[in-house]
């Protein structure tokens, strides 16, 4: 999950709404990956989620 979300921080930096909109690929790729996060993030344990509550709506 970490690794994924400092990928959208580096392929968004520094872009706009404008840029996303016009390379599609750029956009397919940010999808993508917070997708990753999400399915990741979902499939956390509820021990883990136990012993990191305040995390619980980090992402």
């Amino acid at each position: 999950m970490l690794d994924a979300a400092k990928k959208v921080i580096e392929f968004a930096e520094g872009k706009n709404e404008t840029d996303l909109t016009k390379d599609e690929k750029l956009s397919f790729a940010i999808v993508r990956l917070i997708e990753i996060i999400g399915e990741a993030a979902k499939n956390i344990s509820e021990f883990m989620r136990f012993c990191f509550p305040k995390r619980r709506n980090a992402v």
